[in-house]
């Protein structure tokens, strides 16, 4: 299949190709509108007026450029209208047959006006993929509907992209980078969502896909300083906290940024950023009192964090055509009692510190050759390091489902380089638009692991159906009436497991990844557009190193005519797109290859609590069923990749407002999943239901746990979008998902039920929530009181039941699924309000294995909203005032068919930047409520069947789209916060 798609589309590369160049150009008007400062203005009315009174009509978009192709000869009038600017006029623009003529418009600000706001809103429905309606453009107080911290923006933004396809979710872009540090909101010029899925330019899919670009300075002295605050008295209780008091909870953000003139040729912008917050970790466990009984513990550890960035940026005109951009950033990380996960029960022993930060270095250079040519060369460099110290190096004790305690690990540390340099060239020829680069990029990543060095004791639940916390109960009871240990582990009431990892911490990986692209944007018609394009990548580290990706795309507006704007554009595309095998995958494998480190697995241990030296582990693991666990890397491993198709109407409706509905169909190939291939073979049992089979290479070679591409997942979705500008005072933007997921791996990690059927656990994949639903708006109330509201829905997602004992013998507990109980008199059988379920269906004959995430989660919904007030005093001085967003830089698009950067600005125009206001100085007052209506939102409820809290949520749902989302993402408890912002 991927060697027919990839034969049509090299052919179709080069018929349209050979097609260009043979075209004859047509007369052709085009231009860029920008407001004083140099800023694009997009939404722009043009009206060309020509010989005879003809009269052609356009609009510029999203960059601020607009063209008017097959023009007759003569000399025309060229008018351009925005609401907020004096109106444009030109005279006497020659045109001949075969010309491209220039006509660019500066407008000047109307003095009754106070402020403009520049925002996307008002772009044309058009074939070019910058003008779909299922995107979205974010500018200026189109983001006050955001947190105004980088960790929750990150998290709110992906919830605005939507769902991407598969497991990992939407990408982000900082200024053209793949990886990056969010900046602080106030420093961001402009957000794009959703832009050009099936772009060869990009190595995923672009439904999901977010592009953030940063302001440059201006032509005038302008900046903002800010304070937020977060308290206690402002925050809501924990529903899961079961204390009448809310925890100690406290945050202050202040930022500030500053921007101006370096010279006649340069500019400069500086953010910087502190936040100090005082977060809760929650508290949620069963453990026993002083006469051995379980009981439940209940409360909060404050998790003090702090972190604080800066960023300059220096744009400089290397001449008119060609221009320059730097900018470092440097963001510091400090913070304690974090890692507590109220998931898996952790006790506050389980936290540990965290100190390290972040570095980059970008240089970007835009340069525009003659007029349709564009040549964009990057480069990033970036370094992040990170080092977490445990509270308690003591041996970590895990009860299945009731606690995790004891310590985590000594000293972890990291360091990781990474490089990238990108160049990408737009060549326009007649009816073409071509874009061909490449990117270059290489990791270095230097870690030192002692996890598990301390060692690990895993308390299960007993093949005969008596829970872990029984057993550890028991086991406690015993031990405290003087049995020995070896005693009670005979009883069956010891550990089920005991590992320690021992050898070398420390290591070093490097990655280096390639590849090139080719596209062609082919205007077969002025409502026919057909893209092509061929995209080839291949990495080190696996032997994976040639993976071709063609890609396609088609708009046609039906009806539409030469000049005017289509009310209709149906689109359909297609593509294949890779993922990279990380170097955190490579770096455990190496780490943990059985030689450099070796990790011990004693099954059934007899030594609870002391921990043996090597010597002595490594007899009784020959006496006590123990191995030792290494990983690999499958030396066949294929990196993982998806096929996606998709088609869609778009629609413009009255009011300024816009329909889109897409359909997409996904399939994914050579999904990542870790596996033991040297598990028993489930070809015999013994009378605990353990499999007890043979092992593929010898009891002596233990447990092999390879990294393989053998899963496979399959998604359909259905997306309906709603663009609307209703007035001046109200927008909004919205979509509705219905989504079906189908899998048998949810993450490199995940390991399967049966290692010798993987097709048994295909089924709802983790990600598989049915219904999603976004809707934002920005409005303007009376007294000059904007609200900006967002509201996020999302039906509940599927989780996985498991029984809590290694019946595979893989020596992972997590990953085992009971059957459906058929002999309720069966001691292993646990009745549960979902249905009855056998622990270990082994030697249960013909047994039906539960689904992998056969249960499903409650679903969200949660209401942020933020009311602001301005205050605009003082004289602007030289017609200037404050600039309240800059120009775009870092970036190229095509804008309705003509040649730009992603501002549509070169030179100068690209140095400065900004929408001005009539005033010098403006006060803003914001009060943001988080989960406003305070609305409990259960995390996913516990599945582990052997759990006293089976079945039960123990905290609240962050509901980051990705997992590791911040404390707050999802405000969980409602949160209430203000801030003051000066800007001049």
């Amino acid at each position: 299949m991927r060697i027919a798609c990839i034969a049509v589309c090299a052919l179709s590369i080069f018929f349209t190709a050979s097609a260009a160049f043979a075209q004859t150009s047509s007369a052709v008007l085009q231009g860029e509108v920008t407001d004083p400062s140099g800023a694009a203005v997009p939404g722009a009315a043009i009206t060309l007026t020509g010989p005879g009174g003809s009269v052609r009509t356009s609009g510029t978009g999203a960059s601020g450029r607009y063209r008017i192709e097959s023009l007759d000869p003569g000399s025309y009038s060229l008018q351009v209208l925005h609401p907020g600017f004096v109106q444009f006029e030109r005279r006497n623009i020659d045109v001949a047959t075969g010309m491209t003529q220039t006509a660019n418009a500066r407008l000047e600000i109307r003095q009754e006006t106070q402020k403009i706001t520049v925002s996307d809103a008002a772009s044309q429905l058009g074939i070019d993929p910058s003008q779909s309606a299922g995107q979205m453009v974010l500018r200026g107080s189109d983001l006050d509907a955001f947190s105004d911290d980088p960790e929750d923006l990150t998290n709110e933004l992906q919830m605005l992209a939507g769902p991407a396809p598969g497991q990992n979710g939407g990408q982000i872009f900082i200024d053209g980078f793949s990886d990056g540090i969010m900046p602080p909101k106030a420093s961001i010029r402009e957000i794009r969502v959703n832009q050009n899925p099936f772009s060869a330019e990009y190595d995923r899919v672009g439904f999901g896909r977010i592009e953030i670009t940063t302001k440059p300075g201006s032509d005038r002295y302008h900046g903002q300083a800010s304070f937020d605050f977060g308290d206690r008295a402002l925050t809501a209780r924990n529903p899961f906290v079961t204390s009448p008091i809310v925890p100690n909870y406290q945050q202050e953000i202040i930022a500030g940024n500053f921007g101006g003139p370096l010279g006649k040729k340069a500019s400069l912008f500086v953010d910087v950023n502190e936040r100090i917050t005082d977060e809760n970790s929650v508290l949620n466990y069963s453990a026993l009192d002083a006469s051995f009984n379980p009981v439940t513990i209940n409360g909060a550890v404050v998790a003090p964090s702090h972190r604080f960035s800066i960023s300059p940026r220096v744009d400089y005109a290397l001449k008119p055509s060609n221009t320059l951009s730097m900018r470092y950033s440097r963001v510091d990380n400090d913070a304690r009692n974090q890692g507590i996960n109220v998931q898996m029960f952790d006790l506050a022993s389980q936290a540990y510190s965290v100190n390290g930060g972040q570095q980059s270095v970008q240089a970007i250079d835009s340069a525009t050759i003659g007029t349709s040519a564009l040549n964009d060369a990057r480069f990033q460099y970036l370094r992040d390091t990170n080092t977490q110290a445990g509270v308690s190096s003591a041996p970590e004790i895990i009860v299945q489902g009731a606690f995790t305690g004891g310590g985590t690990f000594p000293l972890n540390f990291s360091a990781d380089s990474k490089s990238e340099f990108q160049d990408n060239v737009t060549l326009l020829r007649g009816t073409h638009t071509f874009t061909f680069g490449a990117r270059l990029r290489e990791e270095s990543l230097r870690q030192q692991s002692t996890s598990n060095f301390n060692g690990e004791f895993i308390f299960s639940s007993s093949p005969g159906g008596t829970s872990a916390i029984d057993v550890y109960q028991r086991n406690q009871a015993l031990t405290a009436a003087g049995s020995s240990q070896a005693a009670v582990a005979a009883l069956g009431f010891g550990p089920s497991e005991f590992l320690l990892t021992a050898g070398t911490p420390a290591a070093t990986v490097k990655i280096f990844d390639a590849s090139l692209y080719v596209q062609d944007d082919w205007r077969i018609r002025p409502n026919l557009l057909l893209s092509t394009g061929l995209r080839y990548e291949g990495q080190s580290a696996v032997s994976d190193h040639a993976d071709p990706a063609p890609r396609f795309g088609l708009a046609w507006a039906p009806g539409g005519r030469r000049g005017s704007t289509p009310k209709t554009v149906i689109r359909a595309g297609g593509g294949i797109f890779y993922d990279r095998f990380t170097s955190n995958l490579l770096m455990n494998a190496t780490l943990r290859n059985g030689i450099d480190q070796t990790q011990y697995l004693i099954r059934n241990p007899s030594f609870f609590p002391a921990i043996p030296d090597l010597a002595t582990l490594t007899a009784l693991g020959a006496g006590q069923g123990g191995t030792s666990i290494q990983y690999r890397i499958d030396p066949r491993l294929q990196v993982p990749y998806v096929i996606q198709a998709a088609a869609g109407i778009e629609r413009q409706l009255p009011h300024g407002a816009s329909l889109s509905v897409n359909y997409t169909s996904t399939r994914g190939v050579h999904e990542l999943l870790t596996r033991d291939i040297n598990a028993p073979l489930p070809s015999a049992y013994n009378s605990n239901g353990v499999a007890a089979g043979p092992r593929p290479f010898g009891n002596a070679a233990g447990d092999i746990y390879q990294y393989e591409g053998s899963g496979v997942f399959r998604q359909n979705q259905l997306i309906v979008s709603v663009n609307a500008k209703v007035n001046r005072k109200i927008s909004l933007f919205g979509y509705y998902v219905y989504s079906r997921a189908m899998s048998d791996a949810d993450s490199p990690a995940a390991m399967p039920g049966n290692a010798y059927a993987l097709r048994e656990d295909y089924g709802r994949a983790a990600y598989d929530g049915r219904h999603r639903a976004f809707i934002s708006a920005n409005s303007t109330l009376p007294w000059g009181i904007r609200m900006a509201p967002f509201i996020f829905m999302q039906s509940g997602l599927p989780y996985n039941l498991t029984s809590g004992v290694d019946t595979n013998g893989d020596g992972n507990p997590n990953d085992d699924r009971p059957a459906f109980a058929t002999d309720l008199s069966r001691p292993s059988v646990v009745a549960t309000r979902f249905g009855a379920f056998d622990t270990t269906p082994g030697n249960l004959p013909n047994a039906v294995i539960v689904p992998r995430n056969y249960l499903e989660g409650p679903g969200i919904l949660s209401l942020n909203v933020r009311l602001s007030r301005s205050w605009s005093f003082g004289e602007s001085g030289r017609g200037g005032g404050n600039t309240g967003s800059s120009a775009i830089q870092g970036g190229q698009s095509i804008q309705n068919g003509g040649l730009s950067g992603s501002s549509g600005q070169t030179g100068l125009a690209s140095v400065f930047g900004g929408v001005a206001t009539a005033k010098r100085y403006n006060l803003t007052l914001t009060v943001s409520f988080r989960n406003a209506l305070n609305n409990v939102n259960p995390a996913t409820p516990i599945g582990n069947l052997s759990s006293p809290f089976f079945g039960q949520s123990v905290t609240l749902n962050t509901f980051g789209p990705l997992p590791g989302a911040g404390p707050n993402a999802g405000a969980g408890n409602r949160h209430i916060e203000l801030q003051l912002r000066l800007t001049f």
